[in-house]
């Protein structure tokens, strides 16, 4: 994974691009943001846009078992606005928000 900081007009830009095998995205985006808030664009299975505030490892109203879905292609997420878990689909993820900057995938195949 590279990440790079583009500089336009002597001012960095509000994002930051990563170069990534689109396999990766997840374990990526999940290094990145760790336990924190953040906001994920992604497009879902559907192919409708969804823009989420969430966090991950959330564990509280859980019953402790693991989710069926397959983690190379789900992430799942606790949604703030809905108060509910929701599964992001990591192929699909566009750019996230997190810790001050944004984060924008480019996929290396």
């Amino acid at each position: 994974m590279k990440t790079r900081e583009f500089v336009l007009d002597n001012a960095v830009s509000p994002f930051v691009i990563i170069h990534t095998p689109k396999d990766l995205k997840g374990n990526c985006m999940k290094r990145i943001v760790g336990n924190t808030i953040f906001t994920v664009t992604f497009t879902k299975m559907n192919g409708d846009p969804r823009v989420m505030n969430c966090r991950l490892n959330v564990f509280k109203g859980t019953s402790g078992k693991s989710n069926h879905l397959k983690e190379s292609d789900f992430l799942t997420a606790y949604d703030l606005d809905k108060k509910a878990f929701r599964a992001i689909n990591v192929p699909g993820i566009c750019s996230f928000k997190a810790r001050g900057k944004e984060y924008q995938f480019i996929e290396d195949y």
